[in-house]
């Protein structure tokens, strides 16, 4: 038997009804870098060397193509890596945007996290990689 496992997260979605105004937030705010967008269905970004997609869950609920039916009006979240030097730059850089932050958290490892909302509700979360145990380099 092998001993194969998977590497990374090489993508992950959320859902928002309102796909332009989550969207904005995501490029603008985030700065996650677009891809490729389909006008009331998806925005694709360029998240390191993962993908964040962003998809209007009235239009993956059902699919009418090869990829499997997908989708939710509730809450999700999202947790993205940042580097550990730069969370105050974070802190300071959502505020200015008018982004309230939720909660900050310190790890009893060494990381830490902000919590916030995005326009379609999900909870966001930008956090250090130490969270987990893992370094905080700059190859994301």
């Amino acid at each position: 038997m092998s001993n194969m496992q998977v590497q990374r997260v090489l993508e992950t979605c959320l859902y928002a009804q309102d796909l332009e105004r989550a969207a904005k937030f995501y490029r603008d705010v985030l700065g996650l870098v677009p891809q490729t967008a389909e006008t009331g269905r998806h925005h694709f970004f360029r998240c390191g060397r993962s993908m964040f997609l962003l998809f209007n869950p009235a239009e993956t609920v059902s699919t009418n193509d090869d990829i499997p039916p997908h989708g939710t009006n509730d809450a999700a979240h999202v947790a993205f890596a940042v580097r550990a030097r730069e969370m105050h730059e974070w802190r300071d850089k959502l505020l200015k945007q008018g982004v309230e932050v939720e909660n900050q958290l310190n790890w009893p490892n060494g990381g830490s996290s902000l919590y916030f909302r995005d326009p379609a509700g999900n909870s966001v979360e930008i956090t250090t990689p130490q969270t987990w145990g893992l370094a905080d380099d700059d190859d994301y």
